[in-house]
């Protein structure tokens, strides 16, 4: 939501046919054009988040799975746009966070197992 106004606002700038900005100060016109940073933590609780749900409720509702992986690939397909025409370039960080989110999904494939079991017995 925040890119999208950030996108109007921007349109709104140059009257969106104008190449000339109406920011009378250069902070004010920095503010507006720079780029923020890409929120890759916020990111992969968002995934967590939505895989634990259809791990825990995936055997009960079978059109989850559906929804799931209609979700994700709007995620992929919007982040992938954001990254590339919003974003600055990602702040570092190491593959301690992609092996916290692999131990994650194991876990959560575990407890899949045995609420799927538990609720279909």
């Amino acid at each position: 939501m925040t890119s999208g106004l950030k996108c109007i606002v921007k349109c709104v700038d140059k009257r969106c046919w104008s190449k000339k900005t109406t920011r009378k100060y250069k902070t004010d016109y920095i503010k507006l054009y720079s780029s923020d940073v890409y929120p890759i933590e916020e990111r992969y609780a968002i995934i967590v988040s939505i895989f634990w749900i259809l791990m825990i409720f995936g055997c009960v509702m079978p059109a989850l799975y559906i929804i799931v992986a209609l979700s994700i690939l709007l995620l992929v397909i919007i982040d992938k746009v954001l990254l590339f025409k919003f974003f600055k370039t990602p702040i570092n960080f190491d593959e301690s966070l992609h092996k916290k989110v692999l131990k994650t999904l194991y876990l959560g494939l575990m407890l899949h197992l045995a609420t799927s079991a538990f609720l279909l017995s």
